[in-house]
């Protein structure tokens, strides 16, 4: 089943294999040897009643050495699964059509394939607008996700953000064992990879894709995400002073056209998140979408962390790695 367009998600490393998701041809390969691809995956072997839509049907894949986790963007909802975190009842987020974001666990083989999809958790989705998706799993095999605010370029990301009683621009903890979904952090635009700073897997790194300002590298310890006595805030959405934040600036209303740097926050600021990098968008005329972070302890030199974009293919990095703390 053939998509809009080829859209390659950024490879995911799980047990010996590499996973490569083409979000636009709805299909998910292993890279095999020599240097070809090998199809696990696609429209004629979905979970039952599972129907893809749009030109991304395939959100994102995370795993360990026996368990996989995918994400499917749906018109229809597979039974299964508690009642899906429903949309703001707002009509910027309401387009007719009922679309889902699912969540299925995998068994996975030695040789890579994936067979017998559980499903773990549902949310109501817009047609259009920003997914999110990024994945990792916890170390105590429970499933980070992160939702983006489900809505167009044109917004700044209005007041779901930082409702916590809402699942939309959160990182998201789903359990597989009781399909419970639990709001970690808050106040994230657009999420679409997470990975670990290191093998102790103590501190979650993750890009953040901008709007009008900067683009985002994070960081938080995973002690603070599975604290759920204080949820993180990393600024996207109304806040109360009525500024959004993006990376370490106070932004003004939308639509993206007229919005506006305010003028940068204290660093640290109180009850916030700020990126552990950023940089500007204003050199970058049109669209723009970070990636990544990739970190290495052994194939990098004087890099900490190495990230691009996604429209170009720009490298950035820094030289310094994860502190390993959340500020």
């Amino acid at each position: 089943v053939q998509g809009g367009s080829t859209n390659i998600a950024e490879p995911v490393a799980i047990g010996n294999d590499l996973y490569v998701i083409d979000k636009g041809a709805r299909i998910i390969s292993i890279a095999s040897v020599p240097g070809g691809l090998q199809t696990i995956l696609d429209g004629s072997s979905l979970p039952a009643n599972v129907t893809l839509a749009g030109n991304a049907g395939i959100i994102n894949i995370a795993g360990t050495s026996n368990r996989v986790y995918v994400g499917f963007y749906s018109s229809t909802l597979p039974s299964g699964f508690p009642a899906p975190a429903p949309l703001p009842s707002d009509s910027n987020y309401q387009a007719g059509q009922p679309r889902y974001d699912l969540i299925y666990a995998y068994d996975r083989a030695p040789d890579g394939t994936l067979s017998n999809p559980a499903p773990i958790a549902a949310f109501d989705a817009a047609t259009n607008g920003h997914r999110g998706g990024a994945m990792l799993v916890l170390p105590d095999g429970r499933l980070l996700y992160a939702r983006g605010d489900n809505l167009g370029f044109n917004y700044d990301g209005l007041a779901a953000p930082q409702d916590p009683g809402s699942t939309l621009s959160k990182l998201l903890i789903l359990n597989p064992a009781t399909q419970s979904v639990e709001v970690a952090a808050m106040g994230i635009r657009n999420s679409q990879h997470m990975t670990y700073a290191d093998a102790a897997q103590n501190t979650v790194l993750f890009s953040d894709i901008g709007w009008t300002v900067a683009e985002e590298i994070n960081e938080i310890a995973v002690a603070d995400l599975i604290d759920n006595t204080v949820i993180e805030n990393f600024g996207w959405g109304r806040n109360a002073d009525g500024n959004a934040r993006e990376g370490s600036f106070y932004v003004s209303e939308g639509p993206e056209s007229t919005a506006t740097a305010l003028g940068q926050a204290p660093m640290p600021e109180a009850g916030f998140t700020q990126p552990f990098a950023q940089f500007g968008r204003v050199d970058y005329a049109g669209y723009f979408a970070v990636s990544g972070p990739v970190v290495s302890a052994t194939s990098f030199l004087n890099i900490g962390m190495l990230f691009g974009d996604l429209v170009r293919g720009v490298l950035f990095a820094t030289i310094d790695g994860s502190s390993g703390t959340s500020n």
